[in-house]
């Protein structure tokens, strides 16, 4: 299955380690974003089916909104690229399980 991961964060070097990370996950799209507006339309735009942002532009994002289109996961900084990669991962596994859980009915 692929998941398309958006990555919110107004450091450039942050972003770039990000793409690399995922650059050779063939069930990984990412797509990033230096602020909060931007991070706003490619929410709409790209539809992740999760996001990762800065704890600062996630605040800004919930001021504006009353529910995010998406999943965030707050980036933990600093990250090696296994940790971000296994943080990722953790997360997309949680969000499939409470998925399967809700289709049953539990």
């Amino acid at each position: 299955m692929t998941h398309r991961i958006l990555l919110a964060d107004p450091n450039k070097t942050i972003r770039l380690a990000a793409q690399m990370v995922f650059a050779k996950s063939p069930e990984i799209i990412l797509s990033t974003a230096m602020n909060s507006f931007e991070a706003l339309d490619k929410m709409h735009l790209f539809r992740p089916t999760l996001a990762l942002m800065d704890e600062e532009l996630a605040k800004q994002l919930c001021t504006h909104l009353k529910r995010l289109p998406a999943p965030v996961l707050i980036l933990n900084k600093p990250f090696t690229s296994r940790g971000l990669a296994e943080q990722v991962q953790q997360a997309l596994l949680s969000m499939s399980q409470q998925g399967q859980q809700e289709s049953y009915g539990t």
